[in-house]
């Protein structure tokens, strides 16, 4: 508890969902308290349990739990290394730093898969870059199967006839309408 505390740095950091004004209002009435000198002795834990008693000083409280609570922990890092150990195994050596940050940052900051939906990294991903289509006839319109099966090759005979009385109907319907 400081007077020339930044209470806008403050808020950017940890607190831009709540009322900026309520907040400085909060912690100068704060500050203005009898037990002030008392206040500034507690360590955090205490102070956050000493304000929750009170109801003038919510955001003040929310602010102060939210730094409590954002404590850095060891625990972190060494879920970070033990994770980058796994990853780095014997069939990922070649892995490239790009490639291994954001395997971490996935694994470290997405939510369970579960509550996870994909739909909005699909739709992403698809807008990226154009998809080839690619066209793939059955088994029997391809050239390999028609050296190998005699169905396919009689197919092929069939689709050639029609093809032709195709093309004639065509050619006689030109022949046609060029007479008149």
């Amino acid at each position: 508890m400081n007077n020339t505390a930044n209470i806008e740095k403050v808020y950017n950091l940890v607190g831009h969902d709540l009322s900026l004004q309520d907040l400085s209002l909060e912690y100068g009435e704060l500050l203005e308290a009898n037990n002030i000198s008392d206040l500034k002795k507690m360590n955090l834990t205490d102070l956050v349990k000493f304000i929750s008693g009170s109801q003038y000083y919510q955001n003040v409280l929310n602010i102060l739990a939210r730094i409590l609570v954002a404590k850095p922990h060891s625990a972190d890092v060494e879920r970070l290394i033990s994770t980058s150990n796994i990853l780095k195994s014997i069939d990922r050596q070649s892995l490239s730093v790009e490639t291994e940050n954001q395997f971490l940052y996935v694994h470290l900051n997405m939510p369970p898969l579960m509550s996870w939906d994909p739909r909005p990294a699909i739709v992403k991903w698809i807008n990226t870059s154009d998809r080839r289509v690619r066209h793939t006839p059955k088994a029997k319109q391809q050239d390999w199967f028609k050296g190998i099966f005699e169905k396919a090759s009689n197919l092929e005979k069939k689709r050639d006839l029609e093809d032709a009385h195709q093309s004639n109907k065509k050619k006689n319907c030109k022949i046609v309408l060029k007479m008149y």
